[in-house]
């Protein structure tokens, strides 16, 4: 009988929700300026999705609304928002991932 191998992915879990509230315990709070320029920044990148998704779409005739939809899920800002996730794979066959 084969032993499952993915028993150990609570506690490299909680291990890795303890790193983040520890970075996110060292991190500074904003100030009115960094807070500008997060908006400044912010509106810079929608209108820019917008100027360059909006247009092209709505050329190929797709309508306003499939040509807008687009452009604003496009507009994200995250640290992950521009690659997609790789697939999982189950360290053995019998655990689900």
């Amino acid at each position: 009988m084969a032993r499952c191998c993915c028993w150990f992915t609570n506690i490299r879990n909680f291990f890795v929700t303890l790193f983040f509230v520890a970075l996110g315990m060292i991190i500074p709070l904003p100030t009115w300026d960094c807070l500008f320029w997060m908006l400044v920044c912010g509106a810079v990148l929608v209108a820019g999705r917008l100027l360059t998704v909006f247009p092209a779409l709505f050329r190929m005739r797709l309508g306003h609304r499939m040509s807008l939809v687009p452009a604003i899920h496009l507009s994200q800002l995250a640290a992950r928002g521009d690659r997609p996730r790789p697939a999982r794979a189950s360290c053995c066959g019998s655990c689900a991932s």
